[in-house]
């Protein structure tokens, strides 16, 4: 097992990433096109998580990628399978994070190619710098493949279809600037309680802008209904990554969970105010805009008021 492998030296490259949230996939964009920087020949197939798959399918440095629907609990004919066809491929380097040990994932990446016989490099990513939002992940990966001085922002595709079809709501809508609410990725649950977000919009209407809620298909109908009386407040419901990036782009304030909005909107550097239930890793430096509205009780019907005040002073020195 060893730590560095040039870059330079390889053909194709395998990275295994199945616990990577497209959080981590959006901040870890760069390390796809910087290493076809330093080797346009190089063939890169990634093994990611479904919540990864059309963002990477879009990343027109990925060559090649394979979605796992969850973590391999135990190993089935499907692992088996996915294991022997990348065998048969006989990557030069296989990189995986050292965050998942347990024998299903073990036994999976020795069938992958981890033998001498393949002579294939195996690169361990130190656990410390797993991929998560605001690590060195990506930094690392880039210095074990020799790449020097790599331009760190973040590829966002948006097809113009997608762009088009914003475009065009926003014109029927008669709306040209809007604070934008991104709450969950799928499978989260609201970081605020519906009168909590109802309180929210109203202190935000000093603003004098259009709110728009961009929500997950289970929180659509609950939103429109506490909601749907205030005129000034749309919501929309998720249909593709290409409109939700547009979506964060064209807006002039993103409100978001601990969720990919943060890293979207770093990525098109617009503020982010995040609501967050404690201490979160989004207040790093990967987004210098980003700042926190910190909520510990759910239960209760407002916001804490000294949180809501310092948020509100935050988003008027960008608005």
């Amino acid at each position: 097992m060893i730590q560095s492998a040039r870059i330079q030296d390889c053909r194709r490259i395998l990275i295994l990433c199945p616990s990577l949230s497209l959080a981590g996939a959006i901040v870890s964009s760069c390390c796809y096109r910087e290493m076809k920087k330093a080797n346009a020949q190089l063939k890169i197939a990634v093994v990611c998580s479904a919540a990864c798959r059309d963002f990477l399918k879009q990343n027109a440095y990925v060559d090649r990628v394979y979605a796992l629907d969850g973590l391999p609990k135990k190993f089935s004919f499907r692992l088996w399978a996915l294991a022997l066809k990348l065998r048969l491929k006989k990557y030069d380097v296989i990189i995986e994070p050292t965050e998942l040990n347990f024998w299903p994932w073990r036994f999976f990446q020795r069938l992958v190619g981890f033998s001498r016989r393949l002579d294939t490099s195996f690169c361990e990513i130190p656990f410390s710098q797993k991929q998560q939002p605001g690590s060195a992940y990506e930094q690392t990966l880039l210095e074990m493949l020799g790449v020097e001085n790599p331009d760190k922002s973040y590829d966002l595709p948006v097809p113009a279809g997608a762009r088009r079809q914003v475009a065009q709501w926003l014109e029927k809508n008669n709306i040209s600037h809007y604070i934008l609410f991104y709450l969950t990725d799928k499978g989260q649950k609201l970081p605020l309680s519906l009168p909590q977000l109802k309180s929210l919009c109203d202190a935000l209407g000093e603003f004098h802008l259009p709110i728009l809620f961009l929500t997950q298909s289970a929180h659509t109908k609950k939103i429109t209904a506490f909601l749907g009386q205030n005129k000034s407040v749309f919501v929309q419901q998720f249909v593709g990554l290409g409109e939700y990036f547009e979506w964060v782009r064209l807006s002039s304030l993103v409100v978001c969970g601990e969720n990919s909005a943060v890293a979207v909107a770093a990525g098109f550097e617009k503020p982010v105010c995040v609501l967050s239930g404690g201490k979160t890793f989004w207040g790093k430096a990967e987004n210098p805009k980003a700042f926190s509205l910190k909520n510990t009780n759910f239960d209760e019907e407002s916001l804490d008021n000294a949180a809501l005040t310092q948020a509100l002073k935050k988003i008027r020195e960008y608005l």
